[in-house]
């Protein structure tokens, strides 16, 4: 029999970050389940799915070596409900029995042995980074891809770098978003799947830990601390994104968190489509919905400073609700002709480009 000493957060944080890429379920009972490992008194909880694999790992006090499968869901709820204390991990067999003041739990375990086996890849690369500039980076603009999965390109995040710049891009088609970190060069490239950038900022800590990243050429490995995350990249060709950036000659000063409450408040009477109409004066901007099917209609107006003379153009109240919700203080939005793209900006580090609406009246 193996008897593990650990934490009660220490597992439960375990459990947390490699639970992050476990399906609720699957075709392949394994895939639904922790594979708990203990190697020199380090207690590892891996975690694996299509998306890709996690592990994460603490010192321990254990009596020996030892490999199991456990139910992800099933440990996962047992912890929730215990309060922190030391727990005695028991291993019989295939029976455990995480043992606490005053009770136990008692599960069934799997062969270790059913667990997926990590590829063997041929590394091709390896630069670091820190997990503060990479969590940034990924939250900055990862709500501007699509969910379709027929369309792979555009549900991802694209990493650009060079020259000392790391650029983070991610676009839908409609709407884009654009970090640029002018201070760090992860010194490559590549195309990170929605669901995976997801999961990477889901685990990743908001600090100066150094976070490596190898690449693999369709794969790609990050490890920081004692958590690794590895997935497969997006081999579509990206977008030509740099392209698309339009050279606005007329330009908007406003309170971010002012526009986006009235862009808030108007859009419940937006129509299907979503279609929000901007009209730009130098001294006032005035939004409005309408939905004619149902007679609703709303307007607000907001102090502003502009260069613009009597301009009018539509946006998706939704998709610039959700840029708005990224800056702070003042934005600056740029704009040239009502059939052209429009820019919005707080400062040298988040740009966002929303493509426009037709206007009828």
């Amino acid at each position: 029999m193996t008897i593990v000493k650990v934490s009660k957060n220490e597992l439960a944080k375990l459990v947390r970050t490699a639970g992050r890429i476990t399906p609720a379920k699957s075709t392949t009972p394994i895939l639904t389940m922790f594979l708990v490992q203990v190697k020199d008194s380090v207690l590892t909880l891996t975690s694996a799915s299509e998306l890709g694999r996690v592990s994460s790992s603490t010192q321990v006090d254990a009596s020996e070596d030892f490999a199991i499968c456990v139910d992800a869901k099933m440990i996962t709820d047992m912890l929730s409900s215990i309060p922190e204390q030391p727990l005695i991990i028991e291993i019989n067999a295939m029976a455990v029995k995480i043992g606490y003041h005053g009770g136990h739990f008692t599960l069934v375990g799997s062969d270790p042995n059913l667990f997926p086996e990590p590829r063997q890849l041929e590394q091709k690369g390896e630069s670091t980074y820190t997990c503060a500039d990479m969590l940034r980076g990924l939250n900055a603009v990862s709500f501007c891809a699509t969910t379709d999965d027929l369309r792979p390109a555009l549900s991802s995040v694209r990493v650009e770098s060079g020259e000392g710049v790391t650029q983070f891009v991610s676009t839908d088609g409609q709407f884009m978003g654009l970090y640029t970190n002018n201070q760090a060069d992860i010194n490559m490239s590549f195309t990170l799947p929605i669901q995976a950038a997801k999961i990477l900022s889901n685990i990743l800590p908001e600090d100066d830990t150094e976070i490596r990243i190898a690449d693999f050429g369709r794969n790609i490995r990050f490890t920081f601390g004692q958590t690794s995350f590895q997935c497969l990249l997006v081999e579509d060709r990206y977008p030509n994104w740099k392209s698309v950036f339009p050279s606005n000659n007329l330009s908007m000063k406003v309170d971010s968190a002012s526009i986006k409450a009235a862009v808030s408040r108007v859009g419940s009477a937006a129509n299907v489509a979503g279609l929000a109409v901007l009209d730009i004066t130098p001294e006032k901007l005035t939004v409005s919905c309408e939905n004619i099917d149902y007679s609703t209609s709303a307007k607000e107006e907001v102090m502003c400073t502009s260069d613009a003379q009597d301009f009018t153009i539509g946006v998706n109240h939704q998709k610039l609700g959700l840029i708005l919700s990224h800056m702070k203080d003042e934005c600056t939005i740029t704009f040239s002709t009502p059939d052209k793209a429009m820019t919005i900006s707080s400062d040298d580090v988040k740009s966002y480009l929303l493509m426009p609406m037709l206007v009828s009246r």
